[in-house]
């Protein structure tokens, strides 16, 4: 993906454009590799440079530096670089997904019509990515070609929004996001990057439309609560009011999605006439820090999942891809992600419950497993991944446990079936578990 012929003046291109960026922000020169014997030896200390200055540099610097379109050939060598790297990095994804869009921006200048857009021209778009990167596209395995059809579902979902406060409670940029994590390194493969680019531009002029109609909502909002304050006490300069009132879009437009959305909570808590409380997941407060962490991981990794699954519709497949890799479901633990029995209290949901917890367990201690094995060389990398398989212990348990009072109700109902469905999860369950604990005895 990176031909080495250009990487030395790829490099150079990348080096000057995270100098700049990191220039601007400390107010010094940033030093560049020192001089060597051989243009080898210079390649190799310039790479290891980058590396430092890549590691400096957010999403957010990237993406407010990448405005012009003078800046194509330098965002050229960035997503060579990035291709070429291929990390599972939030950070280093994000990236890319930051450079790619901006090349998408500069290949197709005007926005595309809301309505009825349906990212055909990301296949036009593909055709750019690798002619960019210089090298033939290999295929896209049957699981990452239906995973990508979830842009176009994502793209009428946001269609339908008419309102800012349907963007934010809806949770897309979220699923979105746990989507792109679902392909691995499948996401630096071109139709994948053109898709990713495509929906960005698509939806972030449907955002920003909704924002501003919300921000002059919000504007005549707080100004109508401080005419009826009017008169009758001093106005608070700190009351959400008048924060409100002076809501910059420029600044809040400028931010990541994320943040922007949490802004957007706000507004929308002030501007509706009843509150809305949103349900945050069940926590157990004697687990701690590391136990809360833990159970967003386990809760992100259910997720991924239940994407995939989604996107691959009525179509049958027990494999599913991860970040770090294939992930075999049985028939009993497909159907159980297939249906959202969140909003039930039955049999069927406790059982889809359990199930479907079991095979996060499982992903969640294959994936630590991985990055243990990885990093066990070093000083102190290997700690955390320790860490977090020893809570992966204490949570499959805890599930162990709460299972034993549902195979009373399955023999109950004479459903021998579902004992033995459950009986397999579980087993998976109890055999990654004697992996752990291997695993754990030889740090100890």
């Amino acid at each position: 993906m990176w031909p080495d012929s250009s990487a030395g003046d790829d490099l150079w291109a990348i080096h000057a454009v995270f100098s700049s960026i990191l220039e601007e922000i400390i107010g010094e020169p940033v030093p560049g590799p020192p001089e060597a014997p051989s243009l080898e030896e210079q390649t190799s200390l310039l790479r290891r440079t980058v590396a430092v200055l890549d590691l400096a540099i957010s999403p957010l610097t990237l993406r407010t530096a990448l405005k012009t379109p003078a800046l194509k050939p330098a965002a050229d060598a960035l997503l060579r670089y990035f291709v070429h790297k291929r990390s599972l990095r939030d950070p280093d994804r994000d990236k890319a997904d930051v450079v790619v869009t901006f090349l998408y921006r500069i290949w197709k200048p005007v926005p595309a019509d809301h309505d009825d857009a349906r990212g055909d021209d990301s296949l036009m778009f593909e055709e750019e990515i690798a002619a960019v990167l210089g090298t033939p596209v290999s295929p896209l395995s049957p699981e990452h070609e239906h995973l990508l059809r979830q842009f176009d579902l994502f793209r009428s979902e946001v269609s339908g929004f008419r309102h800012f406060d349907e963007i934010t409670d809806s949770g897309i940029v979220h699923r979105v996001r746990t989507m792109k994590e679902c392909f691995g390194a499948a996401f630096y493969h071109p139709r994948v990057l053109a898709a990713t680019a495509a929906y960005n531009v698509f939806f972030r002029e449907c955002f920003d439309q909704r924002f501003r109609k919300a921000t002059a909502e919000i504007r005549e909002f707080a100004a109508s609560v401080l005419r009826d304050r009017a008169g009758l006490v001093a106005p608070d300069p700190r009351s959400t009011a008048i924060k409100f009132s002076e809501v910059e879009e420029a600044k809040v437009l400028g931010r990541e999605y994320e943040r922007a959305q949490e802004e957007f909570r706000r507004i929308s808590h002030l501007r509706k006439t009843v509150d809305k409380q949103r349900l945050s997941p069940l926590r157990t407060a004697s687990e701690g820090f590391q136990g809360r962490q833990e159970e967003d991981k386990i809760r992100k990794a259910q997720e991924m999942v239940c994407v995939y699954l989604q996107a691959a519709g009525d179509k049958a497949s027990f494999t599913v891809p991860l970040p770090f890799g294939s992930f075999r479901l049985t028939s009993a633990e497909l159907a159980a992600f297939r249906v959202d029995y969140s909003q039930e209290k039955s049999f069927r949901a406790d059982f889809a419950a359990v199930v479907t917890r079991a095979v996060a367990l499982r992903v969640r201690m294959t994936a630590e497993l991985l990055e243990y094995s990885a990093n066990r060389g070093g000083a102190y990398l290997w700690k955390p991944h320790a860490d977090s398989l020893t809570c992966l212990l204490r949570c499959s348990e805890k599930l162990l446990q709460q299972s034993s009072a549902l195979l009373p109700r399955i023999q109950q109902r004479g459903l021998s079936k579902k004992h033995e469905e459950l009986e397999e999860s579980l087993g998976s369950l109890r055999s990654h578990m004697r992996e752990v604990a291997r695993t754990l005895k030889e740090v100890s």
